[in-house]
């Protein structure tokens, strides 16, 4: 009930909740002084005024993420990050400029908690090191994750509808878990999703191998925090197998990271993982060399966004 009702849309009458209202005569209509949860405006409404808010703030929008806001100090040094998810916020800075602005965040709506440093949210554990390195972990949501139990023995069946829409299921919660914290499940989601279109059997060996791995191995991402973000490297890594897939094709892979200058002197230096991804070539490939150089054009452009 926080955001603002647009004056233009006109007024909004409701009747009274079942039980009624404490001093409101029954059978009375209620006038909405505010945008309630049921209203196809109330989503609008709600980022309208975040939005606002963050702006009052200091906080600009990315021209390219737009859910993500950056703060600045006066000399236009970058001080303060903002991230939304729906009706969610994540703030990281430092300094003088980036607490008033926290200040103002916190007192521009009511909160339902506000937690620093150690929080989960959405299935992702997310906590701060002693050294300022966050780390994030999903160990206890892979841990629910449960395989697909083949209805038939023979290899050449088709699967059934029930089958396929399990999997489809177990792959959307694997899925997730790969785009945010587990870069070793996105090979099984990727080839998994193309085998069950195919109500391949295969399909079903391939989810719950994912499934298994992602019990065997506790993982964790680490965003290290000896990173000076004012000179970083983008490094670009690729790779692709020729024609490893079920369906003939090949498969790439690409991870985009972070590093320090002293990376091109050969020096040991902290790496931050900032995304990945592992899908079908989408050209035809006719050699290992062919899907390699595709996968290697894809991590370059990827790098070059990020750049």
């Amino acid at each position: 009930m926080q955001g603002d009702l647009d004056p233009a849309a006109g007024a909004v009458y409701l009747s009274l909740p079942r039980g009624g209202l404490p001093g409101v005569a029954p059978g009375s209509l209620i006038r909405l002084k505010k945008s309630v949860y049921g209203l196809a405006e109330a989503p609008r409404a709600w980022w309208v005024k975040l939005r606002t808010a963050l702006a009052d703030a200091g906080f600009v929008e990315s021209r390219l993420e737009k859910a993500t806001f950056a703060l600045r100090t006066k000399k236009g040094e970058l001080c303060g990050l903002a991230c939304t998810h729906v009706d969610d916020v994540i703030f990281t800075g430092f300094g003088e400029t980036f607490s008033r602005a926290l200040e103002k965040m916190k007192k521009s709506f009511t909160w339902g908690s506000w937690l620093v440093n150690a929080f989960t949210h959405c299935g992702r554990e997310v906590s701060r090191d002693d050294d300022g390195s966050v780390r994030i972990s999903q160990d206890k949501y892979v841990q629910n994750l449960q395989g697909v139990k083949s209805r038939h023995r023979g290899k050449d069946i088709p699967l059934t509808e029930e089958e396929i829409s399990e999997g489809r299921s177990v792959l959307g919660t694997l899925g997730w878990a790969a785009k945010q914290s587990r870069p070793d499940l996105t090979f099984a989601v990727s080839t998994g999703l193309s085998e069950l279109s195919q109500k391949n059997r295969s399909a079903l060996r391939t989810i719950n191998g994912a499934v298994k791995r992602a019990h065997a191995f506790n993982a964790s991402l680490v965003f290290p925090a000896g990173l000076d973000i004012q000179d970083c490297l983008v490094l670009a890594f690729s790779d692709a197998s020729f024609a490893n897939r079920e369906d003939g094709g090949s498969q790439g892979g690409q991870m985009i990271c972070l590093s320090s200058p002293e990376l091109l002197q050969n020096r040991r230096s902290p790496v931050c993982l900032l995304d990945w991804n592992s899908s079908r070539v989408k050209r035809i490939c006719r050699s290992t060399l062919a899907a390699e150089t595709q996968s290697a054009c894809a991590a370059v452009e990827y790098a070059d966004y990020v750049k």
